[in-house]
C-alpha cells in the first residue's frame, strides 16, 4: 500500500509563495496598503507601478541574451511570481470589490494553472494563460451569472491590454453554479461530466483560492476525496480529459488542433510525432537507418512533456514519492525525473523563442509546439547561437542517452558537410506514397523502382531528436507511469468497498 504525506493545509492555498524576496516585500507593502483602506485607484495604480518595474528587468528584448542555463532563473521563475503577484491582488483587490457585494457573498472564485501552482519551481512561458474560476451559489439569478461572466470577459481585456496576461475563458469551468459541479462530480457518466470530475479531482491540492466561500468550497472538494488519486493521470495524460492529452495523440483518438503561423488558421494536424500512426507511416516510407525527416512533422511540445511533468509534480503534491507514481527512486536525481525536468526546461525555451520570433513579425499564435518550419526557421535566421543552444539542451541536458548521443553527432557531420552519401533503392510502391514536398536526388529509375540521393537538412536534427525524446516519453508513460496509476486506481476501489 502506497503511503502518502500529509496534504498541505488550507491556508497555504489563500497565501502567495514568491521565489521573488522583492515581489514578497511588495506583497507586504500592498497588504498594507489596502489595509489602510487605500481606494481602488491607488492599488490600480501600486500594482501597474510593480509590474512596470519588474516586467522590465525580465523582458527579452534580444535572443542573444536567453541562455538555456539561465532561462529559469532570469525569465521564468521571476515572470511567474510577477504574473501571480498581478493576478491575485488585482483578483482580489480590485475585481471582487467591485462586485455587487450580494453577488461578492455568493462565489467561490480560485486560480489553478503553473501561474498560481504551488509545486511550479521552474516558472512560466510569456505565452502561458491563467485559469480562473468561480462557482456561485444556487440562489443565485441567472441575470446575475451572465453579468459575472461578462465581467470575466471584462476582466481578461483588462489583464491582457495592461499586463499582456492571457486569462482562459472556457464555459465548461469558468463560472458554474454549484449544483451543476456536483452533478458532474456525483453522475460523472458523459464525456463532459468525466472530465469535470477529473478537473475538480487534480486541482483538489493545488488550487489558489481568491474569493473563499467555505461552504461552496468543502462542498464540491469534500466530494472528490473518496475518488482515487489516479484521476490525476486521466486529468493530465488520459483519455477522459477535457483537453489533448498525450494518449489521445499517441493512441490517434484525436488529430492535434493547432494555430497555423502567419495566418492565423485553426486546423487539426495528423503529422504529429509519437502519434502511432505518423510513425507508423514514417516508418514504412523512409529507412530507418537514414533519419529522413518527412516534408512537415509537428511535436507538441505541451502535451508530450509539459504535461507529463505537470502530472508528475502534481502527484509530488499531494504526497507521492517518484517511485510511487512509477520512476525508480524518490530521489531527484532519478534519471527518468531528470531526464522529464530537463525535457520541460527545454520545451519552455523553445515556446519563449516561438513567441519572440512571432512577435517580432506582429503575429500572435501557437506556442504550444515546434514543427518543422519553425525549427529550420530558427536554425536559419537565429544561426549558429539557436545551434549551440539547441544542442546544449538536447545533450547537455541528457535528452539523448549514450547511443543516441552518437547518432546525432554523426547526422550532425553529416549535416554540417553537406554529405551526399545518404543514397538508398527505393520500390515503385514506396515511390508512389512519397508525400508531396519530400525532397531528394534521383539517380537511377527503372520499372521496379529508384536510386535517390536525400541531402541532409538541420529539419534532420530537429525530427530525430524529437523522435528520441518522444519515444522516451512514450517508454516512460505506458510502461510505468500508466501502470502506477492503475495499481492507485485499484487501491482507491478497494478503500472504497
Amino acid at each position: 500500500m502506497i503511503k502518502r504525506s500529509v496534504p498541505r493545509r488550507f491556508e497555504r492555498f489563500i497565501k502567495p509563495s514568491y521565489l521573488d524576496r522583492e515581489i514578497e516585500t511588495k506583497q507586504l507593502q500592498f497588504d498594507a496598503l489596502v489595509e489602510r483602506g487605500a481606494s481602488l485607484s491607488e492599488r490600480n495604480k501600486y500594482l501597474e507601478k510593480v509590474f512596470i518595474e519588474h516586467n522590465r528587468k525580465i523582458r527579452i528584448r534580444d535572443y542573444e541574451q536567453m541562455n538555456p542555463a539561465t532561462i529559469s532563473s532570469n525569465y521564468l521563475r521571476p515572470r511567474k511570481d510577477l504574473s501571480q503577484f498581478i493576478l491575485s491582488n488585482w483578483v482580489k483587490h480590485l475585481f471582487v470589490p467591485g462586485l455587487k457585494p450580494d453577488l461578492a457573498d455568493k462565489i467561490f472564485m480560485f486560480g489553478i494553472g503553473r501561474i498560481f501552482s504551488a509545486y511550479n519551481d521552474v516558472g512560466v512561458q510569456a505565452g502561458t494563460d491563467a485559469d480562473l474560476n468561480i462557482i456561485v451559489d444556487d440562489g443565485v439569478s441567472p441575470a446575475a451569472i451572465r453579468t459575472l461572466t461578462d465581467k470575466m470577459h471584462a476582466l481578461g481585456n483588462t489583464l491582457h491590454d495592461r499586463f499582456g496576461i492571457t486569462i482562459e475563458i472556457n464555459p465548461a469551468f469558468t463560472v458554474l453554479k454549484e449544483k451543476t459541479v456536483l452533478q458532474n462530480i456525483e453522475g460523472a457518466v458523459t464525456r463532459n461530466s468525466k472530465a469535470s470530475l477529473h478537473f475538480y479531482k487534480a486541482n483538489a491540492k493545488s488550487l489558489f483560492v481568491l474569493k473563499d466561500h467555505e461552504r461552496i468550497r468543502k462542498s464540491v472538494f469534500s466530494r472528490v476525496d473518496r475518488f482515487p488519486d489516479s484521476m490525476l493521470f486521466e486529468n493530465f495524460l488520459g483519455v477522459e480529459c477535457a483537453k489533448p492529452s498525450y494518449m489521445k495523440l499517441h493512441l490517434d483518438i484525436e488529430p492535434l488542433l493547432i494555430v497555423v503561423d502567419g495566418s492565423g488558421e485553426s486546423v487539426k494536424s495528423k503529422i504529429v510525432i509519437g502519434s502511432r500512426n505518423f510513425d507508423s507511416y514514417c516508418r514504412s516510407i523512409f529507412p530507418r537507418e537514414f533519419f529522413i525527416a518527412p516534408p512537415d512533422w509537428i511535436f507538441s511540445m505541451k502535451y508530450f512533456v509539459n504535461r507529463v511533468y505537470d502530472y508528475i509534480c502534481a502527484m509530488r503534491n499531494i504526497g507521492y514519492g517518484l517511485a510511487d507514481i512509477g520512476l525508480s527512486t524518490n530521489d531527484e536525481s532519478d534519471p527518468d525525473f531528470a531526464f522529464l525536468r530537463n525535457a520541460h526546461m527545454t520545451m519552455l525555451f523553445l515556446q519563449e523563442l516561438t513567441q519572440m520570433n512571432s512577435a517580432a513579425f506582429g503575429e500572435t499564435g501557437d506556442f504550444s509546439y515546434i514543427s518543422r518550419s519553425r525549427f529550420l526557421k530558427f536554425a536559419e535566421i537565429r544561426g549558429d547561437k539557436f545551434r549551440q543552444d539547441f544542442e546544449e539542451m538536447i545533450l547537455g541536458g541528457g535528452l539523448l542517452q549514450f547511443s543516441n548521443r552518437a547518432k546525432y553527432k554523426t547526422l550532425r557531420a553529416k549535416v554540417d558537410e553537406k554529405a551526399r552519401d545518404r543514397i538508398f533503392t527505393i520500390s515503385q510502391a514506396r515511390m508512389d506514397r512519397l508525400p508531396e514536398g519530400f525532397e531528394f536526388e534521383m539517380l537511377e529509375r527503372n520499372e521496379t523502382g529508384a536510386k535517390i540521393c536525400v541531402p541532409y537538412s538541420w529539419a534532420d536534427l530537429g525530427y530525430f531528436a524529437f523522435c528520441v525524446i518522444a519515444s522516451r516519453i512514450t517508454l516512460l508513460v505506458d510502461a510505468r507511469l500508466y501502470p502506477a496509476a492503475q495499481t492507485l486506481a485499484r487501491e482507491g476501489k478497494a478503500q472504497r468497498n
